[in-house]
């Protein structure tokens, strides 16, 4: 079987046909991104020096659980990743004097 490129090997998947691989998806979506919680946890930061990459942008997080929406695309290469994720206009959040944030017409109080 012929090396598919990503588009190829998860639009073949989709049609519940056979790959040359099973499809990656490392941060497509948010369930299946990094996150980037500041000052202890900057898993995605160690993530990016583990593999070596030290000149990559100051990393975007969602307002919800501080997920990387701009994971550099030589750490989804690295990892084989085949889908990408894309933020379509998403509302900003309401942050509420205890801490809590608000989405009001979408997903209610968190």
């Amino acid at each position: 079987m012929k090396k598919m490129s990503r588009r190829e090997r998860v639009l073949t998947a989709v049609e519940h046909k056979e790959p040359d691989r099973v499809p990656i998806n490392f941060g497509g979506e948010l369930c299946t991104g990094i996150v980037e919680s500041i000052p202890e946890g900057r898993i995605y930061s160690c993530l990016c020096q583990s593999l070596g990459f030290y000149d990559r942008p100051e990393p975007i997080t969602t307002e919800f659980l501080n997920i990387v929406v701009n994971i550099d695309r030589r750490v989804l290469k690295k990892l084989g990743s085949d889908i990408v994720f894309v933020l379509p206009g998403a509302p900003a959040a309401r942050v509420e004097t205890d801490g809590s944030k608000t989405w009001d017409k979408f997903f209610g109080s968190f």
